[in-house]
Protein backbone atom coordinates (compact mmCIF):
# COMPACT_ATOMS: atom_id res chain seq x y z
CA UNK A 1 0.00 0.00 0.00
CA UNK A 2 1.03 3.65 -0.90
CA UNK A 3 0.93 6.34 -3.35
CA UNK A 4 2.46 6.03 -6.73
CA UNK A 5 2.77 8.02 -9.96
CA UNK A 6 2.75 6.21 -13.03
CA UNK A 7 4.72 8.51 -16.06
CA UNK A 8 3.83 7.56 -19.12
CA UNK A 9 5.93 8.84 -22.67
CA UNK A 10 4.13 8.42 -26.24
CA UNK A 11 5.36 8.52 -29.89
CA UNK A 12 2.55 9.00 -32.44
CA UNK A 13 3.03 7.01 -35.98
CA UNK A 14 5.70 9.37 -37.11
CA UNK A 15 7.76 7.99 -34.08
CA UNK A 16 7.83 11.17 -32.72
CA UNK A 17 7.81 11.19 -28.94
CA UNK A 18 5.92 13.51 -26.49
CA UNK A 19 8.64 16.17 -24.81
CA UNK A 20 6.89 15.81 -21.09
CA UNK A 21 5.19 12.44 -20.22
CA UNK A 22 2.63 11.73 -18.89
CA UNK A 23 1.84 11.67 -15.22
CA UNK A 24 -0.67 9.21 -12.92
CA UNK A 25 -0.56 9.02 -9.17
CA UNK A 26 -2.39 5.68 -7.87
CA UNK A 27 -2.74 5.81 -4.58
CA UNK A 28 -3.40 1.92 -2.99
CA UNK A 29 -4.63 1.81 0.43
CA UNK A 30 -3.84 -0.86 3.10
CA UNK A 31 -6.08 -3.76 4.01
CA UNK A 32 -8.05 -2.78 7.06
CA UNK A 33 -6.51 -4.83 9.41
CA UNK A 34 -3.56 -2.80 8.50
CA UNK A 35 -4.76 0.28 9.00
CA UNK A 36 -3.71 2.65 12.01
CA UNK A 37 -7.59 2.25 13.03
CA UNK A 38 -7.85 -1.01 13.59
CA UNK A 39 -4.05 -1.41 14.89
CA UNK A 40 -5.21 1.22 17.42
CA UNK A 41 -8.21 -0.60 18.26
CA UNK A 42 -6.12 -3.60 18.80
CA UNK A 43 -3.81 -1.98 21.06
CA UNK A 44 -6.67 -0.60 22.63
CA UNK A 45 -8.07 -4.19 22.98
CA UNK A 46 -5.27 -5.52 24.04
CA UNK A 47 -4.46 -2.91 27.02
CA UNK A 48 -7.91 -3.43 28.05
CA UNK A 49 -8.03 -7.72 27.92
CA UNK A 50 -4.55 -6.78 30.00
CA UNK A 51 -6.14 -4.64 32.35
CA UNK A 52 -9.22 -7.07 32.39
CA UNK A 53 -6.88 -10.22 32.79
CA UNK A 54 -5.32 -8.10 35.87
CA UNK A 55 -7.95 -7.12 37.46
CA UNK A 56 -9.18 -10.61 37.06
CA UNK A 57 -5.63 -11.74 38.55
CA UNK A 58 -6.09 -9.49 41.46
CA UNK A 59 -9.08 -10.59 42.48
CA UNK A 60 -8.60 -13.60 42.19
CA UNK A 61 -5.54 -13.13 44.57
CA UNK A 62 -7.63 -11.04 46.60
CA UNK A 63 -10.32 -14.18 46.59
CA UNK A 64 -7.16 -16.63 47.28
CA UNK A 65 -5.79 -14.93 49.82
CA UNK A 66 -9.36 -14.35 51.38
CA UNK A 67 -9.56 -18.25 51.03
CA UNK A 68 -6.13 -18.64 52.56
CA UNK A 69 -7.39 -16.31 55.45
CA UNK A 70 -10.45 -18.43 56.22
CA UNK A 71 -8.58 -21.31 56.33
CA UNK A 72 -6.50 -19.72 58.46
CA UNK A 73 -8.82 -18.42 60.49
CA UNK A 74 -11.14 -21.58 60.51
CA UNK A 75 -7.86 -23.97 60.99
CA UNK A 76 -6.49 -21.42 63.55
CA UNK A 77 -10.14 -21.62 65.33
CA UNK A 78 -10.03 -25.56 65.18
CA UNK A 79 -6.46 -25.31 66.82
CA UNK A 80 -8.08 -23.20 69.56
CA UNK A 81 -10.65 -25.78 70.05
CA UNK A 82 -8.62 -28.49 69.81
CA UNK A 83 -6.08 -26.47 72.68
CA UNK A 84 -9.08 -25.77 74.54
CA UNK A 85 -10.96 -29.64 74.04
CA UNK A 86 -7.32 -31.13 75.47
CA UNK A 87 -7.02 -28.29 78.21
CA UNK A 88 -10.62 -29.24 79.09
CA UNK A 89 -9.57 -32.92 78.90
CA UNK A 90 -6.95 -32.30 80.95
CA UNK A 91 -8.79 -30.34 83.52
CA UNK A 92 -11.53 -33.28 83.70
CA UNK A 93 -8.45 -35.93 83.90
CA UNK A 94 -7.32 -34.22 87.46
CA UNK A 95 -10.16 -33.60 87.94
CA UNK A 96 -11.11 -37.15 87.66
CA UNK A 97 -8.13 -38.13 89.19
CA UNK A 98 -8.87 -36.41 92.18
CA UNK A 99 -12.00 -37.38 92.02
CA UNK A 100 -10.56 -41.12 92.40
CA UNK A 101 -8.21 -40.37 95.08
CA UNK A 102 -10.67 -37.95 96.95
CA UNK A 103 -13.25 -41.52 96.48
CA UNK A 104 -10.43 -43.40 97.34
CA UNK A 105 -9.41 -41.53 100.70
CA UNK A 106 -13.26 -41.34 101.14
CA UNK A 107 -13.45 -45.45 100.89
CA UNK A 108 -10.39 -45.61 103.61
CA UNK A 109 -11.70 -43.30 105.55
CA UNK A 110 -15.42 -44.93 105.15
CA UNK A 111 -13.79 -48.02 105.96
CA UNK A 112 -12.18 -46.98 108.93
CA UNK A 113 -15.50 -45.54 110.32
CA UNK A 114 -17.71 -48.98 110.02
CA UNK A 115 -14.39 -51.13 111.66
CA UNK A 116 -14.77 -48.60 114.88
CA UNK A 117 -18.62 -48.03 114.75
CA UNK A 118 -19.03 -52.40 114.21
CA UNK A 119 -16.71 -52.72 116.97
CA UNK A 120 -18.24 -50.58 119.54
CA UNK A 121 -20.72 -52.35 121.54
CA UNK A 122 -22.22 -49.18 123.27
CA UNK A 123 -24.91 -46.87 121.37
CA UNK A 124 -24.09 -43.89 123.11
CA UNK A 125 -20.26 -44.34 122.08
CA UNK A 126 -21.46 -45.45 118.48
CA UNK A 127 -23.42 -42.54 117.64
CA UNK A 128 -20.83 -40.14 119.31
CA UNK A 129 -18.32 -42.09 116.57
CA UNK A 130 -20.47 -41.61 114.03
CA UNK A 131 -21.17 -37.75 114.83
CA UNK A 132 -17.51 -37.18 114.69
CA UNK A 133 -16.87 -38.34 111.40
CA UNK A 134 -19.54 -37.16 109.72
CA UNK A 135 -18.39 -33.86 110.62
CA UNK A 136 -15.53 -34.84 108.83
CA UNK A 137 -17.05 -36.05 105.56
CA UNK A 138 -19.16 -33.43 105.01
CA UNK A 139 -21.01 -29.92 106.27
CA UNK A 140 -23.42 -31.05 108.92
CA UNK A 141 -24.39 -28.14 111.11
CA UNK A 142 -27.54 -30.32 112.01
CA UNK A 143 -27.34 -34.31 112.94
CA UNK A 144 -29.41 -36.86 114.37
CA UNK A 145 -30.20 -40.53 114.65
CA UNK A 146 -33.42 -41.63 114.67
CA UNK A 147 -34.04 -44.86 116.17
CA UNK A 148 -37.72 -46.69 116.06
CA UNK A 149 -39.53 -48.23 118.16
CA UNK A 150 -40.86 -51.98 118.16
CA UNK A 151 -44.21 -50.42 119.13
CA UNK A 152 -44.73 -48.87 115.42
CA UNK A 153 -46.31 -45.56 116.88
CA UNK A 154 -42.84 -43.31 118.20
CA UNK A 155 -39.48 -43.01 116.88
CA UNK A 156 -37.10 -41.21 119.26
CA UNK A 157 -34.17 -38.66 118.28
CA UNK A 158 -31.88 -40.78 120.76
CA UNK A 159 -28.98 -38.24 119.27
CA UNK A 160 -29.06 -35.02 118.41
CA UNK A 161 -26.27 -32.23 117.55
CA UNK A 162 -27.88 -28.75 116.36
CA UNK A 163 -25.16 -26.18 115.39
CA UNK A 164 -22.69 -27.51 117.95
CA UNK A 165 -24.91 -28.23 120.77
CA UNK A 166 -25.94 -31.78 122.05
CA UNK A 167 -30.08 -31.42 121.93
CA UNK A 168 -32.57 -33.43 124.59
CA UNK A 169 -33.12 -36.52 123.34
CA UNK A 170 -37.22 -36.15 121.82
CA UNK A 171 -39.84 -38.44 120.71
CA UNK A 172 -41.79 -37.91 117.72
CA UNK A 173 -44.89 -39.96 116.18
CA UNK A 174 -44.34 -42.15 112.66
CA UNK A 175 -47.50 -41.13 111.85
CA UNK A 176 -47.08 -37.05 111.75
CA UNK A 177 -47.46 -36.62 108.23
CA UNK A 178 -44.97 -33.46 108.90
CA UNK A 179 -42.52 -35.37 109.77
CA UNK A 180 -39.73 -36.44 106.89
CA UNK A 181 -38.06 -38.59 109.34
CA UNK A 182 -40.89 -40.51 109.56
CA UNK A 183 -41.55 -40.61 105.97
CA UNK A 184 -37.73 -42.31 105.79
CA UNK A 185 -38.73 -44.98 108.22
CA UNK A 186 -42.25 -46.11 107.29
CA UNK A 187 -41.12 -46.24 103.24
CA UNK A 188 -37.66 -47.44 103.67
CA UNK A 189 -36.22 -45.00 101.47
CA UNK A 190 -34.02 -42.20 101.28
CA UNK A 191 -34.91 -38.15 101.26
CA UNK A 192 -32.98 -35.95 99.53
CA UNK A 193 -33.65 -32.27 99.27
CA UNK A 194 -31.58 -29.49 98.21
CA UNK A 195 -34.37 -26.65 99.20
CA UNK A 196 -36.59 -27.49 101.12
CA UNK A 197 -39.13 -24.44 99.80
CA UNK A 198 -39.44 -26.17 96.51
CA UNK A 199 -38.77 -29.98 96.95
CA UNK A 200 -40.84 -30.81 100.53
CA UNK A 201 -43.84 -31.24 98.28
CA UNK A 202 -41.98 -34.63 96.54
CA UNK A 203 -42.34 -36.39 100.32
CA UNK A 204 -44.76 -34.60 102.17
CA UNK A 205 -47.58 -33.41 99.83
CA UNK A 206 -50.34 -30.69 101.12
CA UNK A 207 -47.51 -30.09 104.01
CA UNK A 208 -46.14 -25.85 104.22
CA UNK A 209 -42.90 -26.33 104.02
CA UNK A 210 -41.69 -24.30 107.06
CA UNK A 211 -44.11 -26.48 109.42
CA UNK A 212 -41.35 -29.73 107.21
CA UNK A 213 -38.47 -27.66 108.18
CA UNK A 214 -39.55 -27.25 111.98
CA UNK A 215 -40.16 -30.26 112.37
CA UNK A 216 -37.31 -31.74 110.94
CA UNK A 217 -35.41 -29.66 113.43
CA UNK A 218 -34.60 -32.75 115.94
CA UNK A 219 -34.40 -30.36 118.65
CA UNK A 220 -36.73 -30.81 121.86
CA UNK A 221 -39.77 -28.72 122.26
CA UNK A 222 -38.48 -26.98 125.27
CA UNK A 223 -35.27 -25.61 123.04
CA UNK A 224 -36.42 -24.25 119.70
CA UNK A 225 -33.75 -23.77 116.99
CA UNK A 226 -33.51 -20.08 115.43
CA UNK A 227 -33.10 -21.19 111.99
CA UNK A 228 -34.59 -23.77 109.39
CA UNK A 229 -32.80 -26.07 107.71
CA UNK A 230 -33.37 -25.59 103.70
CA UNK A 231 -30.58 -28.94 102.33
CA UNK A 232 -31.68 -32.10 104.23
CA UNK A 233 -30.36 -36.17 103.91
CA UNK A 234 -32.37 -38.64 105.08
CA UNK A 235 -30.96 -42.20 104.92
CA UNK A 236 -33.18 -45.03 106.74
CA UNK A 237 -30.78 -47.38 108.99
CA UNK A 238 -32.13 -51.26 107.62
CA UNK A 239 -30.56 -54.72 108.84
CA UNK A 240 -31.69 -56.76 106.17
CA UNK A 241 -35.83 -56.23 105.99
CA UNK A 242 -36.15 -54.94 109.35
CA UNK A 243 -35.78 -51.07 109.48
CA UNK A 244 -34.29 -49.44 112.69
CA UNK A 245 -34.73 -45.84 112.31
CA UNK A 246 -32.89 -43.17 110.37
CA UNK A 247 -29.64 -40.65 110.09
CA UNK A 248 -29.93 -37.05 108.90
CA UNK A 249 -27.42 -34.42 108.16
CA UNK A 250 -29.11 -30.68 107.59
CA UNK A 251 -27.56 -27.57 106.41
CA UNK A 252 -29.18 -24.12 106.70
CA UNK A 253 -28.01 -23.22 102.99
CA UNK A 254 -29.40 -24.57 99.80
CA UNK A 255 -27.91 -26.67 97.24
CA UNK A 256 -25.86 -27.98 100.43
CA UNK A 257 -25.21 -31.74 99.68
CA UNK A 258 -24.62 -33.60 95.95
CA UNK A 259 -25.33 -37.43 95.37
CA UNK A 260 -21.70 -38.61 96.87
CA UNK A 261 -22.72 -37.15 100.48
CA UNK A 262 -25.59 -39.25 99.83
CA UNK A 263 -23.52 -42.32 98.86
CA UNK A 264 -21.51 -41.70 101.90
CA UNK A 265 -24.11 -40.99 104.40
CA UNK A 266 -25.87 -44.45 102.89
CA UNK A 267 -22.62 -46.23 103.42
CA UNK A 268 -22.85 -44.71 106.75
CA UNK A 269 -26.37 -46.26 107.88
CA UNK A 270 -25.71 -49.20 106.84
CA UNK A 271 -22.33 -49.39 108.93
CA UNK A 272 -24.91 -48.00 112.07
CA UNK A 273 -27.35 -50.10 111.42
CA UNK A 274 -24.94 -53.66 111.40
CA UNK A 275 -23.81 -51.59 114.86
CA UNK A 276 -27.02 -50.73 116.59
CA UNK A 277 -28.23 -54.24 115.88
CA UNK A 278 -24.79 -56.19 117.29
CA UNK A 279 -25.32 -53.52 120.36
CA UNK A 280 -28.89 -54.23 120.89
CA UNK A 281 -27.96 -58.57 120.55
CA UNK A 282 -25.16 -57.73 123.03
CA UNK A 283 -27.78 -56.11 125.81
CA UNK A 284 -30.01 -59.20 124.83
CA UNK A 285 -27.03 -61.32 125.53
CA UNK A 286 -26.24 -59.36 128.84
CA UNK A 287 -29.64 -59.58 130.25
CA UNK A 288 -30.03 -63.52 129.06
CA UNK A 289 -26.69 -63.80 131.25
CA UNK A 290 -27.90 -62.41 134.15
CA UNK A 291 -31.27 -64.29 133.93
CA UNK A 292 -29.12 -67.44 133.72
CA UNK A 293 -26.42 -66.35 136.44
CA UNK A 294 -29.70 -65.35 139.23
CA UNK A 295 -30.88 -69.25 138.45
CA UNK A 296 -27.68 -70.40 138.29
CA UNK A 297 -27.61 -68.62 142.11
CA UNK A 298 -30.91 -69.81 142.85
CA UNK A 299 -29.89 -73.84 141.62
CA UNK A 300 -26.78 -73.56 143.97
CA UNK A 301 -28.71 -72.16 146.56
CA UNK A 302 -31.06 -74.88 146.04
CA UNK A 303 -28.11 -77.73 146.09
CA UNK A 304 -26.49 -76.10 149.11
CA UNK A 305 -29.74 -76.26 150.62
CA UNK A 306 -30.18 -80.11 149.80
CA UNK A 307 -26.43 -80.94 150.80
CA UNK A 308 -26.81 -78.80 154.05
CA UNK A 309 -30.21 -80.58 154.70
CA UNK A 310 -28.44 -83.94 154.79
CA UNK A 311 -25.64 -82.46 156.72
CA UNK A 312 -28.02 -81.53 159.44
CA UNK A 313 -29.83 -85.13 159.56
CA UNK A 314 -27.20 -86.78 161.19
CA UNK A 315 -26.53 -84.10 164.38
CA UNK A 316 -30.15 -83.90 164.98
CA UNK A 317 -30.74 -87.23 164.19
CA UNK A 318 -28.56 -88.16 167.04
CA UNK A 319 -29.70 -85.51 169.23
CA UNK A 320 -33.27 -86.95 169.07
CA UNK A 321 -31.96 -90.57 169.78
CA UNK A 322 -30.31 -89.53 172.92
CA UNK A 323 -33.12 -87.54 173.84
CA UNK A 324 -35.75 -89.94 173.80
CA UNK A 325 -33.59 -92.32 175.90
CA UNK A 326 -32.19 -90.07 178.26
CA UNK A 327 -36.38 -89.09 178.23
CA UNK A 328 -37.18 -93.26 178.49
CA UNK A 329 -34.29 -93.45 181.29
CA UNK A 330 -35.64 -90.24 183.31
CA UNK A 331 -39.12 -91.68 183.26
CA UNK A 332 -37.69 -94.87 184.80
CA UNK A 333 -35.77 -93.23 187.48
CA UNK A 334 -39.40 -91.27 188.40
CA UNK A 335 -40.86 -94.79 188.86
CA UNK A 336 -38.24 -96.38 191.05
CA UNK A 337 -38.24 -93.16 192.83
CA UNK A 338 -42.47 -93.44 193.40
CA UNK A 339 -42.03 -96.94 194.19
CA UNK A 340 -39.12 -96.36 196.49
CA UNK A 341 -37.35 -98.73 194.49
CA UNK A 342 -34.37 -96.87 193.22
CA UNK A 343 -31.02 -98.35 193.54
CA UNK A 344 -27.76 -96.75 193.72
CA UNK A 345 -26.17 -98.31 191.05
CA UNK A 346 -29.51 -97.20 188.78
CA UNK A 347 -28.86 -93.66 189.87
CA UNK A 348 -25.01 -94.01 189.07
CA UNK A 349 -25.66 -95.48 185.46
CA UNK A 350 -28.66 -92.99 184.85
CA UNK A 351 -25.86 -90.18 185.72
CA UNK A 352 -23.61 -91.42 183.67
CA UNK A 353 -25.69 -92.31 180.99
CA UNK A 354 -27.26 -88.40 181.12
CA UNK A 355 -23.85 -87.14 181.26
CA UNK A 356 -23.10 -89.01 178.22
CA UNK A 357 -26.21 -88.15 176.19
CA UNK A 358 -26.39 -84.63 177.00
CA UNK A 359 -22.59 -84.42 175.96
CA UNK A 360 -23.75 -85.64 172.57
CA UNK A 361 -26.72 -83.82 172.36
CA UNK A 362 -24.38 -81.08 173.35
CA UNK A 363 -21.80 -81.64 170.47
CA UNK A 364 -24.45 -82.42 167.86
CA UNK A 365 -26.76 -79.47 168.54
CA UNK A 366 -23.23 -77.21 168.32
CA UNK A 367 -22.24 -79.22 164.73
CA UNK A 368 -25.65 -78.40 163.55
CA UNK A 369 -25.42 -75.16 164.44
CA UNK A 370 -22.02 -74.37 162.67
CA UNK A 371 -24.01 -75.71 159.32
CA UNK A 372 -26.24 -73.86 159.72
CA UNK A 373 -24.34 -70.46 160.61
CA UNK A 374 -22.14 -71.72 157.13
CA UNK A 375 -24.68 -71.98 154.97
CA UNK A 376 -26.37 -68.86 156.62
CA UNK A 377 -23.61 -66.50 155.37
CA UNK A 378 -23.04 -68.68 152.17
CA UNK A 379 -26.48 -68.15 150.81
CA UNK A 380 -26.24 -64.41 151.98
CA UNK A 381 -23.19 -63.64 150.67
CA UNK A 382 -24.08 -65.69 147.06
CA UNK A 383 -27.41 -63.67 147.15
CA UNK A 384 -26.09 -60.06 148.11
CA UNK A 385 -22.58 -60.05 145.89
CA UNK A 386 -21.77 -57.28 148.54
CA UNK A 387 -17.97 -56.26 149.20
CA UNK A 388 -16.59 -56.83 153.21
CA UNK A 389 -14.11 -57.91 155.14
CA UNK A 390 -13.71 -61.35 155.90
CA UNK A 391 -11.11 -64.28 156.59
CA UNK A 392 -10.50 -66.36 153.39
CA UNK A 393 -9.83 -69.72 155.89
CA UNK A 394 -12.82 -69.54 157.14
CA UNK A 395 -14.80 -68.58 154.14
CA UNK A 396 -13.47 -71.51 152.55
CA UNK A 397 -14.55 -73.65 155.52
CA UNK A 398 -18.06 -72.71 155.09
CA UNK A 399 -18.24 -73.31 151.83
CA UNK A 400 -16.71 -76.80 152.01
CA UNK A 401 -18.53 -77.51 154.88
CA UNK A 402 -21.88 -77.28 152.62
CA UNK A 403 -19.96 -79.44 149.58
CA UNK A 404 -18.97 -82.32 151.83
CA UNK A 405 -21.91 -84.35 151.96
CA UNK A 406 -22.07 -84.07 148.05
CA UNK A 407 -18.04 -85.12 147.87
CA UNK A 408 -19.14 -88.22 150.02
CA UNK A 409 -21.70 -89.25 148.81
CA UNK A 410 -20.07 -89.50 145.40
CA UNK A 411 -17.01 -90.98 147.07
CA UNK A 412 -14.22 -88.74 146.79
CA UNK A 413 -12.16 -86.98 148.87
CA UNK A 414 -11.77 -82.74 149.28
CA UNK A 415 -8.93 -81.58 151.01
CA UNK A 416 -8.80 -77.85 151.92
CA UNK A 417 -5.34 -76.41 152.58
CA UNK A 418 -5.94 -72.49 153.14
CA UNK A 419 -4.07 -71.10 156.30
CA UNK A 420 -5.76 -69.03 158.75
CA UNK A 421 -4.81 -65.39 159.22
CA UNK A 422 -5.65 -64.62 155.58
CA UNK A 423 -7.68 -61.08 155.69
CA UNK A 424 -9.46 -59.98 152.32
CA UNK A 425 -11.81 -57.29 151.83
CA UNK A 426 -13.42 -58.65 148.48
CA UNK A 427 -16.78 -60.48 147.54
CA UNK A 428 -16.85 -63.71 149.02
CA UNK A 429 -20.52 -64.45 147.19
CA UNK A 430 -19.14 -64.36 144.38
CA UNK A 431 -15.89 -66.08 145.37
CA UNK A 432 -18.16 -68.40 147.03
CA UNK A 433 -19.96 -69.12 143.55
CA UNK A 434 -16.84 -70.01 141.76
CA UNK A 435 -15.32 -72.72 144.43
CA UNK A 436 -18.83 -74.10 144.88
CA UNK A 437 -18.54 -74.28 140.59
CA UNK A 438 -14.89 -75.83 140.81
CA UNK A 439 -16.02 -78.68 143.05
CA UNK A 440 -19.43 -79.14 140.98
CA UNK A 441 -17.85 -79.07 137.68
CA UNK A 442 -15.18 -81.70 138.91
CA UNK A 443 -17.76 -84.11 140.62
CA UNK A 444 -19.74 -83.71 137.05
CA UNK A 445 -17.01 -84.31 134.59
CA UNK A 446 -13.61 -84.84 136.16
CA UNK A 447 -13.77 -88.58 137.61
CA UNK A 448 -14.78 -91.84 136.07
CA UNK A 449 -15.62 -93.17 139.01
CA UNK A 450 -15.21 -93.11 143.16
CA UNK A 451 -12.24 -92.40 144.86
CA UNK A 452 -11.45 -89.08 143.45
CA UNK A 453 -9.66 -86.60 145.09
CA UNK A 454 -9.30 -82.56 145.27
CA UNK A 455 -7.78 -79.59 146.74
CA UNK A 456 -8.52 -76.73 147.63
CA UNK A 457 -5.20 -74.22 148.60
CA UNK A 458 -4.26 -70.91 148.94
CA UNK A 459 -1.41 -68.74 149.50
CA UNK A 460 -0.09 -65.33 149.76
CA UNK A 461 1.77 -63.64 147.49
CA UNK A 462 2.29 -60.25 148.89
CA UNK A 463 0.45 -57.81 150.86
CA UNK A 464 -2.16 -57.77 148.84
CA UNK A 465 -2.44 -60.84 146.61
CA UNK A 466 -3.77 -64.06 147.55
CA UNK A 467 -3.56 -67.02 145.30
CA UNK A 468 -6.51 -69.59 145.12
CA UNK A 469 -5.57 -72.74 143.40
CA UNK A 470 -8.00 -75.75 142.61
CA UNK A 471 -6.69 -79.11 141.45
CA UNK A 472 -8.23 -82.74 140.97
CA UNK A 473 -6.77 -85.70 139.88
CA UNK A 474 -9.20 -86.37 136.92
CA UNK A 475 -9.25 -86.66 133.27
CA UNK A 476 -8.39 -82.88 132.98
CA UNK A 477 -9.74 -80.68 129.99
CA UNK A 478 -8.68 -81.71 126.42
CA UNK A 479 -6.56 -79.72 124.50
CA UNK A 480 -9.02 -78.14 121.98
CA UNK A 481 -11.21 -77.04 124.50
CA UNK A 482 -8.74 -74.60 126.79
CA UNK A 483 -8.73 -71.69 124.59
CA UNK A 484 -12.39 -71.66 125.52
CA UNK A 485 -12.35 -72.45 129.14
CA UNK A 486 -13.43 -69.08 130.01
CA UNK A 487 -15.92 -68.36 127.80
CA UNK A 488 -19.56 -67.93 129.76
CA UNK A 489 -21.77 -70.71 129.72
CA UNK A 490 -19.16 -72.80 127.70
Amino acid sequence: PGSYVFRVRASNKDGVWSEAPAALTITITPPWWSSWWFRLLVLGAIAAAAAAAWRLRFRALVQQKEVLAREVGARTAELVLQKDAAEQRKREAEEQGEAADSARRNIALLSDIGRRLTANLDTEAIMATLYEHVQVLMEAPVFAVAVARPDGLLFDFAYAVVEGRRSAPSQRERRDPRQLAAWCIEHGREVFINELALEAARYLPGVDPADAASEALPCAADAPATRLPRSLLYVPVAVGQRVLGALTVQSFAPRAYQRVHLDMLRTLAAYVGVALDNAQAYRQLKDVQGQLAAQEKLASLGSLVAGVAHELNTPIGNSLLMASTLHEKTLGIRKALETSALRRSELDGYVGAAGEASELIVRSLHQAADLVNSFRQVSVDQASAQRRRFELGLACQEIVATLMNKVRLAGHALVLEVPGGIAMDSYPGPLGQVLINFVNNALLHAFEGPGGSMRLSAELIDSDWVRIAFADDGRGIAREHLARVFDPFF
